[in-house]
C-alpha cells in the first residue's frame, strides 16, 4: 500500500495514504496529523526508509524551522524531503 507511518508527538499519530499523483512531504505529514503536541521536538523529526537491501536510511528534518518560514536557508528546502511509501516519521 502507498502509505506512511507517523508515531510520537504529533496530535494524530497513525498510518497516512500517499497521494497517488503528487509529492507529499514531511512537513504536510506532520500537518496532516494535526501538528505537534506541546512537548515535541520539532526540530528533530526522524524518518526512516527501508531500502529492497534491508539497509535502512535514516534522515533528521528540522520540521518547525520550516514551518515557521525560515525558508531562506537552502539547507531547509533540501531537509524536507519527499515521502516514499513505507517510511515511518517519529
Amino acid at each position: 500500500p502507498r502509505e506512511v507511518s507517523i508515531h510520537g508527538q504529533v496530535r494524530s499519530p497513525g498510518r497516512y495514504a500517499l497521494p497517488n499523483e503528487s509529492t507529499y512531504t514531511v512537513v504536510e505529514l506532520v500537518t496532516n496529523a494535526g501538528g505537534f503536541t506541546d512537548i515535541a521536538k520539532g526540530t528533530a523529526v526522524t524518518v526512516r526508509r527501508a531500502a529492497a537491501d534491508g539497509t535502512v536510511q535514516t534522515f533528521t528534518v528540522d520540521v518547525e524551522s520550516i514551518i515557521k518560514g525560515r525558508r531562506n536557508d537552502p539547507k531547509l528546502d533540501e531537509a524536507n524531503i519527499l515521502l516514499l511509501p513505507g517510511d515511518i516519521v517519529n
